[in-house]
């Protein structure tokens, strides 16, 4: 009779080893990826959720700082008519609307440009001081019409330059502008003629000013060229 075949010790101690591994072993290596992915998972989602509410923040942040620039620039709007009015009328008549205008404009400004300047981020802080510089440039002397028409042209470039600025920090490419001198030739072309049209109106009157000129008008009226007074 042959003899039976026996299992080697070695191959029946893997046997063996293998079936008596803990009932919990892979349980617990499933559970380990389980904590690892929902750990990951909480992550993700949370910097997901602090870049929207950055993204929130920054958005409202933009709108209130827009707001505030139209405003800005809308007050700015009115210095500039202010300014072109002291060009095309007589200082000394003018002069009192001049103060009292300037004093109204300013106290304005100062508000406006407080709330600007708490919303507005430092990349336009040069733009902002340089176009808030200018428009308060226009309520103070001389009132000469060529400084005032280099005030005005600043006044026009430095609008320019914040309004770019202003669209460059929203992502947007710059405008095509036109040229301050330009645009201030047409301003003075109109206050040339805003000038001759007041005095036809006053000459209709028999009100002679055509040889009266800005800077005679600020002078008393003894001190003015005895021909002047002749005429």
């Amino acid at each position: 009779m042959s003899a039976t075949p026996y299992p080697s010790p070695v191959l029946v101690g893997v046997i063996t080893s293998a079936d008596s591994a803990p009932w919990y072993g892979v349980p617990a290596v499933a559970g380990v990826f389980l904590l690892l992915g929902g750990y990951l998972t909480y992550l993700l989602n949370r910097v997901n959720e602090k870049r929207r509410i950055k993204t929130e923040r920054d958005n409202a942040l933009t709108e209130e700082l827009m707001e505030h620039a139209a405003e800005l620039i809308a007050l700015g709007r009115e210095f500039s008519a202010l300014g072109q009015k002291t060009i095309s009328t007589s200082l000394p008549e003018f002069f009192p609307e001049l103060v009292e205008r300037s004093t109204d404009l300013i106290g304005r400004h100062s508000v406006v440009y407080n709330r600007f300047r708490l919303a507005m981020p430092q990349s336009i802080q040069k733009a902002v001081v340089a176009y808030s510089t200018a428009c308060i440039a226009l309520t103070v002397p001389p009132f000469d019409k060529p400084s005032m028409t280099m005030r005005l042209e600043l006044h026009v470039r430095t609008e320019q330059e914040l309004v770019n600025a202003l669209r460059r920090l929203r992502g947007l490419t710059d405008l095509e502008t036109t040229e301050a001198r330009g645009s201030q030739q047409r301003k003075e072309s109109f206050a040339d003629r805003a000038s001759a049209e007041m005095i036809r109106t006053l000459e209709e009157h028999s009100v002679d000013v055509a040889n009266d000129t800005e800077e005679d008008l600020r002078r008393p009226r003894d001190n003015r060229p005895d021909e002047r007074r002749a005429q």
